[in-house]
């Protein structure tokens, strides 16, 4: 065994109250512990977090200066107004193309919403369903797969720990006979 082991849980057995006792003090370790600061070793494994550049932006303490020229660029972004309604109304249209292209477009929109999308609806929803539907069933897949993996780890966990049974009754053993013969050894030269 490559290192010290302190409870094997398939192979040692603890009294139900022993396991209450130590529950009930990580319970009180946890509630007076600060769960928002990182221990120190696991700083130190990780190392440092790269802040997002959205929150450097947020944070950032810049200029008088340098905020008016950010304000800037984001007032000359062109903003989205939505749809022009000017384009189909009705006395907009002065000459008889505009009133043909108008009523062309409306005559259009009508049919597609009476007759189209009538058809198409049932077809978009029986296609997204199947979409989702193969999603689900990826999801499933990768989370059966991780608890088939799960499962093989713990019964090697199990089986480590049944075949190490074996091997820490024998080294128990011999320790307490080394250590009778050591009392002994003691006890003779002492006399």
């Amino acid at each position: 065994m490559d290192g010290i082991v302190d409870w094997l849980p398939y192979v040692d057995s603890a009294p139900p109250s022993l396991r209450q006792h130590i529950e009930t003090l990580v319970e009180k370790e946890l509630l007076d512990a600060d769960l928002k600061v990182m221990h120190p070793g696991v700083e130190s494994l990780l190392g440092t977090v790269p802040v997002s550049k959205y929150a450097t932006q947020a944070t950032s303490h810049a200029t008088k200066r340098e905020q008016d020229a950010q304000d800037q660029k984001r007032s000359a972004k062109k903003p989205c107004l939505g749809i022009d309604k000017t384009r189909f109304d009705v006395q907009g249209c002065n000459t008889a193309d505009q009133r043909a292209v108008l009523e062309s477009y409306w005559s259009h929109e009508e049919s597609v919403l009476t007759e189209i999308l009538q058809r198409t609806l049932g077809r978009q929803w029986v296609t997204n369903n199947e979409y989702m539907e193969g999603v689900r069933d990826a999801l499933k897949e990768i989370s059966d797969s991780q608890d088939r993996n799960l499962q093989d780890l713990e019964n090697h966990r199990k089986m480590i720990q049944s075949e190490a049974q074996r091997d820490l009754a024998y080294m128990d053993e011999r320790w307490k006979e080394a250590l009778l013969r050591n009392v002994e050894s003691a006890l003779s030269n002492a006399q």
